[in-house]
């Protein structure tokens, strides 16, 4: 269930790392191991903050692997002052008009306020 489109968060992200030269954003609706096959890629990263993200993330890696030996997942653990974030988190932020101004870029935080119809706050 998510707030904004594949589309919608797409924009966002690429505007959130538009001033990295090296990053592409996209998305799939395909296998992962085999979107990473279609762009060349042998190595997936992801973002852990909790245990529970590592067991489904490993199951995944476990599974990728499987399915094509010559892509390797590496993990990547988030800094302690993010671990407990969450879009969930954020949102009921939202929902009871909370700062969240540490925790999202500006741009982002006024698509959400759109999103739930509060005044988009500059």
């Amino acid at each position: 269930n998510y707030l904004f489109s594949s589309e919608e968060r797409c924009a966002m992200i690429r505007e959130s790392v538009a001033h990295l030269e090296n990053v592409e954003v996209d998305v799939s609706s395909s296998l992962l191991v085999d979107y990473a096959k279609s762009k060349g890629a042998q190595v997936i990263l992801k973002g852990l903050r909790t245990v529970q993200d590592f067991e489904f993330e490993l199951q995944m890696a476990l599974t990728n692997k499987k399915l094509d030996s010559d892509v390797e997942t590496f993990f990547m653990v988030t800094n302690n002052q993010y671990s407990y974030l969450s879009s969930s988190v954020v949102r009921e932020l939202m929902e009871f008009d909370g700062d969240v101004s540490d925790f999202i870029p500006p741009h982002v935080e006024k698509a959400i306020r759109i999103k739930y119809g509060k005044d988009a706050r500059e």
